[in-house]
């Protein structure tokens, strides 16, 4: 069975009525940072 863990972050600014959010699926956890930073895009 694939084990994957999900990170996700959000924000909001009530007044201007705007809100981001993401997520980061890891599925190898012996993935290194140097590693993940080649697929993580912003």
């Amino acid at each position: 069975m694939l084990h994957l863990q999900v990170f996700t972050d959000g924000s909001v600014n009530t007044q201007l009525k705007v809100g981001y959010g993401a997520y980061f699926v890891l599925s190898d956890l012996n993935a290194s940072i140097d590693s993940l930073k080649d697929t993580v895009k912003v």
